[in-house]
């Protein structure tokens, strides 16, 4: 199978970006946690993005980054849940479900006839 246009640019600059963090190796005295944790947080943030770029349901990246961030401790169980807690995610999700319901009654068809 073929790679298109947009995967293979999404790999390089995945490819770039992962040269770019790993030979720079900037040092940060002020953080407390180890530079190894930032650079899985950018790694994995190019790879979500490049995985919704290629079709994949933004939810399932969202989480699973989030999951993975949870495994490597880089943030608690804890606030991974309370994350989904929060105002702003409850009203998004709240905005989304009230959005496809709109789009899925064709309502705003006739407005836009």
């Amino acid at each position: 199978m073929a790679l298109s246009t947009t995967e293979m640019v999404c790999m390089g600059v995945f490819a770039f970006a992962a040269l770019a963090l790993l030979t720079g190796q900037p040092h940060f005295d002020a953080s407390e946690n180890p530079d190894w944790q930032g650079y899985l947080v950018c790694l994995t943030m190019l790879a979500a993005v490049m995985l919704m770029i290629n079709n994949f349901h933004a939810a399932f990246c969202m989480i699973a980054l989030n999951l993975i961030f949870v495994l490597f401790k880089i943030i608690t169980p804890r606030d991974f849940f309370n994350g989904f807690s929060s105002d702003a995610v409850i009203a998004t999700a709240t905005l989304s479900v009230f959005a496809d319901a709109v789009y899925q009654s064709s309502i705003l068809d006739a407005v836009y006839q």
